[in-house]
């Protein structure tokens, strides 16, 4: 808990410096479930998928947005590894070892990650059309899109020593029970690979399903290795739903016009993009504001008036 308080803590920390800078900046929570491979856990062996043995999975997640289709992800997950031999006692295969051995045990994991994510297809026009005109309005993001990420983790274990114990150990396997007590579990580097699918509900909320798996790199995820099978390595996975939020999005279009609300001069009137933003009805080039004869096009020098109407400058 102190590990998770400590992470929490560094990730707010850091928020304001984040959200000051000129790059989308979101923070979601995450919620869904766990599970993993290991010695009493073994996918494809005693009949077990990889989503046997779940356990309930959250955390918290913060994006740095690179580039457009690209963004840097500092990630906390924290879930629990649980297994216990009763529970393949009654497998055909090894069956009577592990009800002999009846080795069990919980471990708490936290996961530390530095991500990188890319978004697939995010570049995109949306055409929406009127009576009086089309209008190829520019979005930063497609309403939803596929994306794919990897990179480093570290994971943090702590064992609970009411749910770690040993029944009779196998003849010949002493030294081996004594070495993996010793060594008990240990998480240290991870890669993790995943892709998922993100739904914009709005331009300040989204929402993502995913699924993520670590490469197996090492045995002792669950504490047993030698008096177990040394031979194949660990690895857990999670899968679930986030929901997020962005904290700085530099990319509002309010009126539609294509042109972002933090350079547009008229943010809430559709105008045109040469003009930063402002409307032209009459379409001489000149802000309607400024212009003497907005309906009527005509040149600068005559405050956008007809010359054959001669006008004088707006009071």
């Amino acid at each position: 808990m102190n590990l998770t308080l400590r992470i929490l803590c560094t990730i707010l920390i850091t928020l304001p410096t984040l959200i000051s800078a000129q790059k989308d900046i979101d923070l979601s929570l995450y919620l869904g479930m766990s599970s993993h491979g290991s010695d009493l856990n073994s996918w494809g062996r005693h009949g077990q998928g990889i989503l046997d043995n779940p356990q309930m999975a959250y955390g918290i997640n913060l994006g740095y947005g690179i580039k457009e289709d690209l963004k840097l992800r500092l990630q906390y997950k924290n879930t629990e590894l649980v297994g216990d031999d009763v529970n393949l006692s009654d497998k055909e295969e090894f069956g009577a070892n592990h009800a002999r051995r009846a080795y069990r045990y919980r471990t708490g994991l936290n996961e530390v990650s530095l991500i990188l994510e890319y978004s697939l297809f995010t570049n995109s026009k949306k055409v929406l059309e009127t009576k009086q005109q089309k209008i190829s309005q520019n979005l930063p993001k497609r309403t939803v899109y596929p994306f794919i990420y990897g990179g480093f983790s570290l994971a943090f274990l702590s064992d609970d020593s009411n749910m770690r114990s040993w029944g009779n150990i196998p003849a010949g396997k002493e030294q081996d029970v004594l070495l993996d007590i010793s060594q008990g579990s240990t998480g240290g580097l991870q890669i993790p690979l995943g892709a998922g699918m993100r739904f914009h509900l709005n331009r300040l909320i989204y929402a993502d399903i995913f699924y993520d798996a670590r490469l197996p790199l090492t045995d002792y995820l669950d504490g047993i290795s030698e008096a177990g099978n040394p031979n194949k390595n660990d690895s857990y996975q999670f899968c679930g739903i986030n929901i997020g939020i962005f904290l700085n999005d530099k990319s509002v279009d309010s009126d539609g016009d294509g042109v972002i609300d933090k350079i547009d001069e008229c943010p809430n009137t559709f105008g045109v993009k040469t003009l930063f933003g402002c409307p032209d009805r009459d379409l001489d080039g000149i802000q309607d504001k400024f212009d003497n004869c907005p309906d009527q096009p005509g040149p600068a020098k005559n405050f956008g008036c007809p010359l054959a109407n001669k006008k004088t400058n707006k009071p």
